[in-house]
């Protein structure tokens, strides 16, 4: 049991998702994701149904939440097969079986897409790995069909298909293996946390354009950047999604961004808005 981003969790018949690092006391920050009911992955728009939300001070944002009296961690195991999938990525890429965790459709239903592999405690060493065994063909990237279909089913409605693929273009993340595609979320922590150890001061929202200077963490969770606002204002750019973790030097636009003042300076945080490259 970790509470951290992307492990699952049970709730009154449904499957969780865990967001994230930090949670209020007694609580976690999670998302519906799936009905234990109906075996059946629950719809966008029917993911606000019953869910309960609560304003918390310290990222100064309402959250979706689960009560940690009542819930437990999702114990279902893979298929077989998928289960392989682990132990073939612990071995090749040196990590401990208790790092590696299978999340997502593949642990909860009978028919899935792709499988989303969580790697906790991942550091540079993992990213320069990957980097490596896939330029040596050990590891293949996924075809560009398959990238359309993942964005069909995750990203459409937040950015063209346009932009997704080139986010992707060089994705050491989406991986061919055993035939599955696999979804590497490489996160950088290694445990969750009860109460508020990052406390956001101040936010304002973002609309312009930023330009990606350097690369502090990338193809890691959360990955960060050093931009530059059209200001001229530096900023750190974060962001817990995949979608955005593997950003190339250059200029993006922002929409509904959001600038966090945290103790470590200012954060440009893009998650709830949508970020562009200029193509």
């Amino acid at each position: 049991m970790r509470m951290l981003e992307g492990e699952l969790w049970e709730y009154m018949g449904k499957v969780y998702i865990v967001k994230g690092f930090q949670h209020p006391e007694d609580m976690l920050i999670a998302y519906p994701r799936y009905s234990l009911y109906t075996a059946e992955k629950i719809q966008g728009w029917l993911q606000g149904s019953g869910l309960n939300t609560v304003y918390w001070e310290c990222i100064k944002s309402k959250v979706p939440v689960i009560p940690l009296s009542g819930s437990t961690c999702f114990q279902q195991r893979t298929s077989l097969r998928v289960q392989l999938i682990p132990v073939l990525l612990r071995d090749v890429l040196g990590l401990d079986e208790g790092d590696i965790y299978v999340s997502g459709s593949s642990r909860v239903l009978a028919e899935h897409g792709d499988v989303d592999v969580v790697v906790y405690g991942a550091g540079e060493d993992l990213v320069h790995d990957l980097e490596n065994l896939v330029g040596r063909g050990v590891f293949k990237r996924v075809n560009e069909w398959v990238l359309v279909r993942e964005y069909l089913e995750k990203h459409s409605g937040r950015m063209s298909l346009a932009d997704y693929l080139w986010f992707k273009r060089d994705t050491v993340l989406h991986l061919d293996v055993m035939g599955y595609h696999v979804n590497l979320r490489p996160v950088v922590y290694t445990k969750g946390v009860q109460g508020c150890i990052d406390p956001v001061h101040r936010v304002s929202k973002y609309t312009g354009r930023l330009r990606v200077i350097e690369q502090v963490s990338s193809r890691l969770i959360p990955s960060r950047y050093i931009a530059v606002l059209e200001g001229g204002e530096e900023v750190v750019l974060e962001s817990m999604r995949e979608v955005y973790s593997e950003l190339a030097l250059g200029n993006y636009i922002v929409i509904e961004g959001r600038i966090e003042e945290r103790r470590g300076g200012l954060y440009l945080v893009p998650d709830h808005g949508v970020l562009k490259p200029t193509l």
